[in-house]
């Protein structure tokens, strides 16, 4: 069981894959997705996400550059939460380990956790 920011990071890392469009059809119809609340509450992610956030922006303004909507950071959290649930082991494996990549150290996870092996897990 990862904390809920490291879920967040890996969720990201699984967004920072999909197609801009995918994103944006989500962002665009996140207020009926009943998914807006009036708080934002996201602990525990290492401080390099939001460097995957970046990331994930730059892809769409380059994939979509008529899009004029703003892309807020919480409602992306969430799209990649909610995409990251429907995600296939397969991703779901390789959103985590390019997460240990990615923030190393500054993840707080036990050391014999950051050395996955797809056989572990069945693969």
């Amino acid at each position: 069981m990862l904390p809920y920011g490291q879920t967040l990071f890996a969720a990201m890392m699984h967004l920072s894959r999909l197609d801009a469009v995918l994103i944006m059809d989500d962002l665009a119809t996140f207020k009926a997705s009943g998914l807006a609340g009036r708080r934002n509450c996201f602990v525990g992610a290492p401080s390099c996400l939001m460097d995957v956030v970046s990331r994930i922006s730059t892809s769409i303004a380059e994939q979509l550059p008529d899009n004029r909507r703003p892309i807020m950071t919480s409602r992306l959290f969430i799209v990649a939460l909610r995409r990251f649930r429907a995600a296939d082991s397969d991703d779901l494996l390789r959103s985590y380990e390019l997460m240990v990549e990615e923030a190393g150290p500054m993840l707080k996870i036990p050391k014999d956790w950051r050395d996955i092996r797809r056989s572990e897990a069945g693969h």
